[in-house]
């Protein structure tokens, strides 16, 4: 439990419109800041850490990865690629207008609070605190409902579990090439196989979320998260966190095949040996 949570926790500013700028500038330019003020590109800066810390556990747990490879693992979760595609994806999906009112929410004195109140608690120095205050948070007439609708509008839980099959999926296909056969480490046939072995765990991933929801905005009082609420429920809130949902699933679909593509070569360097130099020494 312990470890699922860490592991969850761990899956969640302006813009100048100048004369003369293309309305495609303008989309990609209010896209970037929508990323910078939500905190999105925070939370996909951090996994390149998070992939650091799973090589590392399972080097610990007597499966350490070649030094090689793990490079071309962490190559293939590039944050500059996986954020222009979820900007890609927002410019697609949401026009402008729409862009300058999720915008202009993020900028406002809530939607900044409540950004910051995320990333607080994301923080692992925070996350000993989790279990006690959402029990206290349940027990407020009212707030597990709301919570459980706020997860809904903002399609938590699928975030995270597609974030959790991927990870999983792109240390799968990892550890395959570590064994020397590359004929397993298909992109979709792995997926599919992660998504049955991991699929015991979702029950207790929901109410792990939920339990995250419940501290993380355990300071905004009924009226605030009300507000919070209308705007994850209105058109325009939804339609935003469609987006970056399929935003950030395709790009990691994305990051799959590519790092399929370079396991190849990661194979061959492994069987020419290591020199040993490598910026991050895990194993």
């Amino acid at each position: 439990m312990q470890n699922l949570t860490k592991f969850i926790c761990a899956f969640i500013m302006l813009v100048l419109s100048t004369e003369g700028m293309s309305a495609e500038q303008s989309k990609a330019a209010l896209a970037a800041a929508l990323m910078e003020q939500s905190g999105v590109n925070v939370q996909i800066d951090l996994i390149p850490d998070q992939v650091k810390a799973g090589i590392r556990d399972s080097a610990r747990q007597g499966a350490p990865m070649d030094v090689v490879i793990q490079d071309k693992l962490v190559g293939a979760l590039d944050t500059k690629r996986l954020n222009d595609v979820v900007q890609q994806q927002l410019s697609e999906a949401m026009s402008v207008g729409e862009m300058r009112q999720v915008l202009a929410w993020f900028t406002s004195p809530l939607g900044s609070q409540i950004v910051s109140m995320e990333l607080n608690a994301s923080q692992p120095e925070n996350m000993m605190q989790m279990f006690e205050a959402s029990q206290t948070e349940q027990a407020r007439p009212g707030r597990l409902a709301r919570i459980q609708r706020l997860d809904a509008a903002v399609l938590s839980k699928a975030r995270t579990k597609d974030l959790m099959v991927n990870m999983q999926v792109f240390f799968g296909m990892a550890m395959v090439a570590e064994s020397g056969s590359l004929r397993r480490a298909n992109y979709i046939e792995t997926r599919r196989n992660t998504e049955r072995a991991m699929a015991p765990m979702w029950g207790e991933l929901e109410q792990v979320v939920t339990m995250m929801y419940l501290f993380t905005y355990q300071g905004l009082n009924d009226a605030a998260l009300d507000r919070y609420l209308e705007f994850t429920e209105s058109a325009v809130g939804r339609k935003y966190n469609q987006a970056v949902f399929e935003g950030l699933s395709r790009a990691f679909t994305k990051a799959g095949q590519s790092l399929r593509q370079s396991l190849k070569s990661a194979c061959r360097a492994r069987q020419q040996g290591c020199d040993g130099v490598h910026p991050y020494p895990l194993v």
